[in-house]
């Protein structure tokens, strides 16, 4: 079971840690110019959901618990051993799609198993998988 604040530590370091995995992808600059767009979409999205769920945290006189250098590393090493084993723009872009369902799936059962007391939670959860469900959307027009 999630609180509130749980789940609000939740959604800000999903979204900063997956501003940090299209941030590495983003560096790549991939050849074709709609994969760049749904990139900066999401990329923007990301540091929206982030930025307002660090802002509701420190309503609550919380601050946000940010991602540990550890954390930074696999990242980073996990996108790197997929990009150089993946070098086509659709497999790279795929990383991005297998990100997004994975937000998703875990924003939905956090959402069923919690009992959110304030609605604004509810909201921003809602808005974030609103905005990677989009983002799925996006890539599958193009693949």
């Amino acid at each position: 079971m999630y609180d509130d604040i749980n789940l609000l530590e939740y959604v800000y370091q999903t979204a900063k840690s997956s501003q940090e995995i299209i941030a590495r992808i983003i560096k790549l600059n991939l050849d074709n110019s709609m994969y760049n767009e749904i990139l900066k979409n999401e990329f923007n999205n990301n540091k929206k959901i982030s930025s307002s769920a660090s802002l509701m945290l420190k309503r609550r006189n919380k601050n946000p618990k940010e991602l540990s250098i550890f954390s930074k590393m696999i990242t980073y090493m996990a996108v790197k051993k997929n990009i150089t084993e993946n070098k086509r723009n659709e497999d790279i872009i795929n990383i991005v799609a297998q990100n997004s369902n994975q937000i998703i799936d875990e924003l939905s059962m956090k959402l069923k198993e919690s009992k959110i007391k304030s609605k604004s939670i509810s909201n921003l959860i809602q808005r974030y998988i609103y905005f990677e469900n989009e983002t799925l959307e996006k890539i599958n027009l193009l693949i």
